[in-house]
């Protein structure tokens, strides 16, 4: 397995992040939750063949290849239809992640790659953070529903398929200043200090 320490912000964003662990070959894309469509517009622009799914399509993205669903449902293509699936802090917001994963595994392509990111709520920053976050106090359908760390985020892909890659994430957001700090932390211990956990995972028959 390959393992990646990653400071992200020394990265552009975490869309090329993701883009960056697409095998060279991997032209058709599945995006779960598009969101704002950072990476789907990121994706067009580089000439993959994508195609994205939320159960809210913004307005600039209506033009798009973008299919109205709710993910906790059946994904609405037919088995090895896609060479990758990518969904980016998503799958917590489902009622059962492992039900969408092994919709993943049906989805994909044999050899087929899922990019799956997930924050990691163990870390030391998001436990101080939810002592103030409001939004956990409250029921809202389209919030967290799982509040995963990296080893039961691990252990929710590696149900369905194989990991290659393990990327571990870390700013300071609101403290963006502080960034210097994160290559330090994480060398000092990544699963106390990642934010967000990313793997790279094929699907092997």
């Amino acid at each position: 397995m390959g393992l990646n320490k990653v400071d992200i912000s020394n990265q552009k964003n975490r869309a090329n992040l993701a883009i960056g662990l697409i095998d060279n070959k991997s032209r058709k894309v599945l995006e779960l939750g598009t969101g704002n469509g950072e990476l789907f517009l990121e994706l067009i622009k580089r000439n993959f063949d994508v195609t994205g799914t939320d159960i809210d399509i913004r307005k600039h993205l209506e033009k798009y290849k973008i299919i109205k669903h709710d993910l906790n449902k059946r994904l609405p293509f037919k088995s090895s239809t896609f060479d990758v699936v990518i969904g980016l802090e998503v799958l917590e917001h489902l009622f059962n992640p492992y039900k969408t994963m092994k919709e993943i595994r049906r989805v994909l392509r044999k050899e087929g790659v899922a990019i799956i990111s997930m924050p990691n709520s163990a870390s030391f920053f998001s436990r101080i953070g939810q002592l103030y976050e409001k939004r956990m106090d409250n029921l809202d359908i389209y919030w967290h529903h799982h509040q995963p760390s990296i080893i039961s985020i691990r252990n929710l892909v590696a149900t369905q398929l194989k990991i290659e890659k393990e990327v571990y994430i870390m700013n300071f957001r609101r403290l963006s200043f502080l960034n210097f700090l994160s290559s330090f932390l994480l060398k000092l211990n990544r699963n106390l200090f990642a934010g967000d956990f990313m793997v790279k995972a094929r699907k092997i028959e």
